[in-house]
């Protein structure tokens, strides 16, 4: 699967996924993914190999507790995830912290992967929220979650960016043999941002 480019392409998909991709997927170029603060899940992919790097990824909303993840990989072998802004993204929240219920995400990494990066990318604004650009709500909200409950994941975050994330920049539930990077180099700043919009 091969999406090149320029341009913008608008989602209106709710509660189901957008893209599916299998295989040796490549999305690269000046390319805007804009969910258009309806669409909670852009693409999906599965396969061999997965590499993407476009502008932005933004604007990312669903009205109900089912949570969001504009990007999802799952037992990919090699994934490369660059250049890229990931912004606006939200969901509301049952009110329960930590219960998955209105989980969000900006990137989810599922099941094995042998060699993995994100690299030089900026995440800002992902959290829990009553409504697009409403109140902000404190629950579950990642930048990054890699999961993994039997095989093995080794994966690298580094020279990233990471402002007014609701929880966490980075979450990893891992096995005994999966290793996780998460270099000093990234720029992190407003995590566990509550109930405040205040950054820095």
């Amino acid at each position: 699967t091969i999406i090149t480019g320029r341009g913008t392409l608008k989602f209106a998909v709710t509660s189901r996924t957008a893209i599916t991709c299998t295989g040796d997927v490549d999305i690269q170029g000046d390319i805007v993914l804009d969910g258009t603060d309806i669409s909670n899940e852009l693409i999906r992919a599965t396969g061999s190999r997965f590499i993407m790097s476009v502008r932005e990824v933004k604007n990312i909303f669903q009205n109900s507790v089912e949570g969001v993840r504009p990007i999802l990989v799952a037992n990919v072998d090699h994934i490369r995830i660059f250049g890229t802004t990931f912004k606006r993204i939200a969901t509301p929240t049952n009110g329960v912290t930590g219960d998955a219920q209105g989980a969000c995400q900006g990137i989810v990494i599922n099941g094995s992967c042998k060699s993995g990066k994100i690299y030089n990318c900026r995440f800002e604004d992902i959290n829990n929220r009553s409504e697009a650009g409403g109140t902000l709500q404190y629950a579950d909200a990642d930048a990054v979650l890699c999961a993994v409950s039997s095989q093995t994941q080794n994966f690298s975050v580094f020279d990233c960016e990471f402002e007014n994330i609701g929880k966490r920049f980075f979450k990893a539930t891992g096995t005994p043999t999966s290793v996780y990077r998460f270099s000093n180099n990234n720029n992190m700043s407003s995590a566990y941002t509550g109930t405040s919009d205040t950054v820095g």
